[in-house]
């Protein structure tokens, strides 16, 4: 509606037939290191998930991004892992500061290397 592209969040591989039957262009697995890599992989070699566009959100470390991608997703979310989970109490920086400690600039160059984009 307006434009706005909704992506249904699902677990099992009875919610993502649901989504897509319902007509959802792609679904979000969530939390998809809880689903981990084999369900994703062995969901999209079936018949009806085959061309099925997924994004895996939750639970996912940025040095297994790679094998999110290998086994078939189009996109990963990565939250709490890459910029930690206190990230939402911190104050914004100020003015001439860094964003990222060098925990999460380490965090962030472990996806880099992993997503081969040195």
């Amino acid at each position: 509606r307006g434009g706005a592209l909704a992506i249904p969040g699902v677990m099992t591989p009875s919610e993502m037939y649901a989504a897509l039957a319902g007509g959802a262009r792609a679904v979000k697995l969530f939390p998809a290191g809880a689903a981990g890599i084999p369900l994703l992989r062995n969901v999209l070699s079936l018949g009806p998930f085959s061309k099925a566009v997924v994004l895996a959100s939750g639970g996912i470390l940025p040095e297994h991004a790679r094998d999110w991608l290998d086994a078939g997703a189009a996109a990963v979310a990565i939250g709490a892992p890459l910029v930690g989970s206190d990230s939402k109490l911190a104050s914004p920086p100020e003015q001439g500061e860094g964003c990222w400690g060098q925990e999460q600039r380490a965090r962030a160059q472990s996806l880099f290397e992993a997503l081969s984009l040195e």
